[in-house]
């Protein structure tokens, strides 16, 4: 199956993972799925203490602290993710190579569909659905009046909000978070749960990348309603959290669905996620 043709939608629909990459095992994706927890939950910490302690000494900024956190743990988590799936990275990338111009094409118009789609349920669907909330008694009005957007979103802003950060953080944000998710989230999960039917591969996935993005914000949530010093946090914001997870639930269904039919390459949503997180970094460099 290495000779996949990657217009042939329906006929890559009926493939597996399993059978598209000799290359990539059950076992190298539950190897990188252990990494990912592990950077996560351990990794990050760690250096988030090194960093705080180092903007300590040197009395740095908060955003600069959390900059040189997101560094380390970034790189931590490339290096060590790469080893396990450069082969099968190459082995796409060869297998793109006859169509090579046409799959960038499509991967550019697929991005354009996919920021479409994307900006519309920001902009209006996700609005509408809170507003909903609000006028239901769910909601309270003072966080209607208050919330932005997500904590990771607004986590990310912050790490552009100023003049020297903003451009270290680029090439991270830009390309190299989006290359290390797409081997997670696409290339791994899907080769663990393999199923015959990609539509639960793209559905099981898709929620998985979802909740990811929203798990540490709701943490800090909690944390801060049980805090009895900290009344900046209510039931309220874990509700506008779940809102939020919807848009990155949907994200994870559109990188999934062009994973899929493209005969699960991972070449064009490599593609297509380093355009989105690229755009919105140099919207937020230039017009934040």
């Amino acid at each position: 199956m290495e000779n996949t043709n990657f217009f042939d939608f329906k006929e890559n629909l009926k493939t597996t993972p399993a059978e598209t990459d000799q290359y990539f095992s059950r076992n190298h994706s539950y190897y990188l799925i252990l990494i990912y927890l592990v950077n996560s939950l351990v990794i990050s910490l760690i250096f988030g203490s090194i960093a705080y302690i180092i903007g300590e000494l040197l009395k740095l900024e908060d955003v600069i602290t959390n900059t040189i956190s997101e560094v380390l743990t970034s790189l931590t988590a490339i290096c060590l993710a790469l080893p396990m799936a450069y082969k099968t990275i190459i082995n796409d990338l060869k297998r793109s190579k006859k169509q090579l111009l046409l799959i960038l094409l499509f991967s550019v118009l697929a991005f354009g569909v996919f920021y479409a789609i994307s900006t519309l349920y920001d902009n209006h669907i996700q609005k509408f659905i809170i507003k909903l909330l609000n006028n239901i008694h769910i909601i309270s009005d003072k966080t209607y009046e208050s919330f932005e957007t997500s904590k990771n979103q607004l986590a990310i802003l912050e790490l552009f909000s100023n003049k020297y950060t903003k451009w270290i953080m680029f090439p991270f944000i830009g390309i190299i978070i989006p290359i290390y998710e797409e081997i997670i989230f696409r290339k791994a999960m899907f080769r663990i749960f393999n199923f015959k039917k990609s539509i639960f591969n793209i559905l099981v996935s898709g929620a998985i990348f979802g909740a990811i993005h929203i798990t540490t914000s709701i943490l800090i949530i909690i944390t801060g309603i049980i805090d009895p010093a900290n009344n900046s946090y209510s039931l309220d914001h874990i509700t506008l959290e779940f809102v939020f997870f919807f848009n990155y639930f949907l994200s994870g269904l559109m990188l999934g669905v062009v994973y899929a039919i493209s005969g699960y390459n991972i070449i064009p949503t490599i593609i297509i996620h380093i355009l989105n997180n690229s755009l919105n970094a140099i919207i937020c460099i230039f017009f934040m």
